[in-house]
């Protein structure tokens, strides 16, 4: 679930542009998302 609102709230705040749009901004924004999908794919 918790990969679901990352996404969600990345792709929705560069649609309604409320987040920054500089290069190291997206670079950070992907960096969260494929954090969050590996990271939820570890084992606990």
């Amino acid at each position: 679930m918790a990969f679901y609102g990352a996404v969600e709230q990345v792709l929705s705040g560069w649609i309604f542009d409320i987040l920054p749009e500089a290069a190291e901004d997206y670079d950070q924004a992907k960096e969260f998302i494929v954090s969050t999908i590996c990271d939820g794919l570890a084992p606990r």
